[in-house]
């Protein structure tokens, strides 16, 4: 299913792009990758700081021995396998990235909750610099995004609603969102959990897509 949300996306969005445009939309998209925490911009440096830490931490954990290195070794390359391949397929929303950011930042929860002296210290400096800025920063844009869905799509879904009557028609649209919601209509996401049959359907209406963008 993800994979063929992937397709589907790189169908929509498709661009023929130079070696400098693609390293453009990596920076672009950087934020996504590592960070966890984004802000405003093309590039993140927060997210350099998050992805040495994770890496340093890592590598402090595996040098002592242990049982608990086969887990986080497991941990570790599925974490990275999966970024790799979201990466390079050019996964566009930040949701593919979730689950590898959270298991990449588990050698940090771990290097800090085994810190005996100094473990308040390294708790403080977590809450302090990464959680409650994390925190902050996502009640924002929860708040931002809910006033865009409620006042837009909202808006376009009881639009639908008093235009379309018949409520047995189906509409292809991405993202779905409130649109059907409010609209009442059976609705086809183009982007969202897709199977094959809408890789051929963004095919057909490629054309027209194209000349409207």
């Amino acid at each position: 299913m993800v994979n063929n949300t992937i397709t589907a996306k790189k169908l929509l969005y498709e661009d023929h792009f130079t070696f400098q445009q693609h390293i453009g939309y990596f920076f672009k998209s950087f934020g996504n990758f590592w960070g966890m925490l984004k802000f405003p911009g093309d590039f993140n440096p927060l997210t350099v700081v998050v992805l040495v830490f994770e890496l340093l931490c890592f590598i402090y954990l595996i040098r002592q021995r242990g049982t608990r290195n086969f887990f986080l070794w497991i941990i570790f390359i599925f974490g990275w396998t999966k970024q790799i391949i979201f990466i390079s397929q050019k996964s566009l929303f930040d949701w593919y990235y979730w689950v590898p950011q959270l298991l990449l930042f588990v050698p940090v929860l771990i290097f800090i909750l085994e810190q005996k002296e100094k473990r308040n210290l390294w708790l403080s400096l977590l809450v302090v610099f990464y959680i409650l800025p994390m925190l902050a920063f996502q009640t924002v844009h929860s708040i931002a995004t809910g006033n865009g869905e409620w006042n837009y799509r909202r808006t376009i879904g009881l639009f639908l609603h008093q235009y379309e009557k018949d409520k047995k028609q189906w509409i292809l649209l991405e993202p779905a969102g409130y649109v059907p919601y409010f609209s009442g209509l059976k609705t086809i996401d183009e982007v969202g959990l897709v199977d094959k049959q809408i890789q051929e359907e963004i095919k057909k209406i490629k054309p027209i897509t194209g000349s409207i963008r």
